[in-house]
């Protein structure tokens, strides 16, 4: 009985040492974080900087918390088959704004991500949110246009929860663009943010209630491209990268550029404006309003690679949902599951049902939550179709209808994947 005792006293001593240590390496006491921004003001003034720092929401937490409000990846190698950008236009504004176009404000409202490396999901959906005000405001008459804020919020959770784009612990802006390009996503009110990882599990009648994008692409990827960035900008607000500095987590106002600390992470926000006389890009943040300039800021073009890895998306879908006509064919078990190193197929077969009707492409759909849900189409020669969100432990139905001429959709067969 004493050796137990003994033996329960140090495991209490060493659990409560290692809780001291965690609250220590993680806690940053107030006047370390005050000696910080001192020392942060005074390379302020020796470079010469025109931003102000102080005490913000982000200064109050420790640094391990602080960190958790980053999470934005790059690719690991670039794809030039994504890049939009076809040459320079031959004139861009001096500056410009997309709080203040033609009248109105286009931005929806900043938001906070809290304690969750989900800046990356947040990044994209602004800029859906966006587009979407943008490409829904109807042009009249002779050079005028009536332009609107349709305050649409959409779930930023629905990604970190659903997507294969990301977690809390941090993820790709780009495949987040794809996979709402593949899949759609909910409305925040079918599935609100819980700054976590939570189960995927959006209200049923979020399906019919899917938003989309035609397509996306990358501005710029791993080399700032200035020109191609002001291009893009004249269509609307662009995913962008940058990698964060300790000193920034201290910006009140102003221009900001790197003066002090170490790198922290990579984080996404939106690109909203740039202005070439001033030489900086307008930027929302995913902090919060109470940070920086109303939850924006501006921050000197060249730096902290902020012209690089950007993100534009467009053709924002309105709600919509057309389930396919016919699958009612025979189930297949395990004929679409391919493995690569490169991701998964879909494959299938011509069916025999369809024996005189001149197929000019398939439909591909994946069953979720009851309900079909349209992957994509490829053309009438191809027999495969890759997607990415294939779980290879989960049995899940896809479903491959063949499209004639007059776009009836006809007989097909189901997909089981195991």
């Amino acid at each position: 009985m004493k050796k137990f005792k003994k033996q329960a006293f140090f495991v209490a001593f060493f659990s409560a040492f290692l809780l001291v240590f965690y609250v220590a390496i993680n806690a940053v006491p107030a006047q370390d974080e005050k000696d910080i921004i001192q020392r942060v003001r005074a390379a302020i003034a020796a470079r010469g900087a025109d931003w102000q720092a102080g005490e913000t929401s982000m200064t109050a937490l420790s640094k391990g918390e602080r960190q958790k409000r980053l999470g934005a990846l790059i690719p690991e190698i670039e794809n030039p088959k994504k890049m939009i950008y076809s040459g320079p236009l031959v004139s861009t504004p001096v500056k410009m704004d997309w709080r203040n176009q033609m009248g109105e404000n286009f931005i929806s409202s900043v938001k906070n991500q809290a304690s969750c490396g989900s800046c990356w999901a947040f990044a994209i959906v602004a800029v859906m949110e966006a587009m979407y005000n943008i490409e829904n405001s109807t042009p009249y008459g002779q050079g005028n246009f009536v332009s609107q804020n349709f305050e649409l919020d959409l779930s930023e959770q629905f990604l970190v929860s659903c997507s294969d784009a990301g977690t809390c612990q941090g993820g790709y802006p780009d495949e987040a663009a794809d996979y709402i390009k593949r899949n759609g996503i909910a409305k925040e009110e079918f599935l609100s943010y819980a700054a976590a990882d939570a189960p995927c599990n959006p209200a049923p009648a979020w399906i019919n209630q899917i938003y989309t994008i035609e397509d996306w692409g990358f501005v710029t990827q791993g080399i700032e491209d200035r020109e191609a960035i002001y291009n893009a900008l004249q269509n609307g607000p662009i995913s962008l990268y940058m990698v964060i500095y300790t000193d920034f987590y201290s910006y009140q106002s102003g221009i900001y550029e790197y003066t002090f600390g170490e790198n922290e992470g990579g984080h996404a926000i939106l690109l909203v404006g740039y202005d070439k006389g001033g030489n900086y890009w307008i930027c929302k943040n995913s902090w919060g309003a109470n940070w920086g300039e109303n939850g924006y800021f501006k921050i000197k073009m060249g730096q902290c690679q902020s012209g690089t890895w950007m993100v534009a998306a467009w053709g924002v879908t309105p709600p919509s949902f057309y389930p396919p006509a016919n699958v009612a064919g025979s189930k297949v078990e395990n004929k679409s599951l391919l493995q690569s190193e490169y991701g998964n197929l879909i494959n299938w077969e011509p069916n025999p049902m369809n024996t005189g009707i001149n197929v000019t492409k398939y439909r591909i759909y994946e069953q979720q939550y009851g309900y079909w849900i349209q992957l994509g189409e490829v053309d009438a020669s191809e027999f495969e179709y890759f997607h990415r969100g294939i779980d290879q432990f989960v049995q899940q139905e896809y479903a491959v209808t063949a499209i004639s001429d007059s776009n009836q959709e006809s007989c097909a067969g189901f997909i089981t994947v195991f």
